[in-house]
């Protein structure tokens, strides 16, 4: 299972708190994953800002087979 997070291009492991993730059937925890810290939100952000300039730009038909390939 990926738990990290990407950021700027960059899968990180969380540096905040663990969170346990449950089993909605079971309650049981499934795994703990480390959320973000205030400077990973920070840095995802500038870095959502600075890729909105060319992303806006985008037609929506090159979204959509960007988004495909995901």
């Amino acid at each position: 299972m990926q738990t990290k997070q990407l950021i700027n291009g960059e899968l990180v492991a969380g540096a905040g708190d663990a969170i346990d993730i449950l089993d909605p059937a079971t309650g049981e925890v499934v795994t703990s994953i480390a959320e973000a810290s205030a400077e990973q939100v920070a840095a995802a952000a500038a870095s959502n800002a600075a890729a909105f300039e060319t992303w806006s730009r985008t037609t929506p038909a090159a979204r959509s087979a960007l988004l495909l390939q995901i």
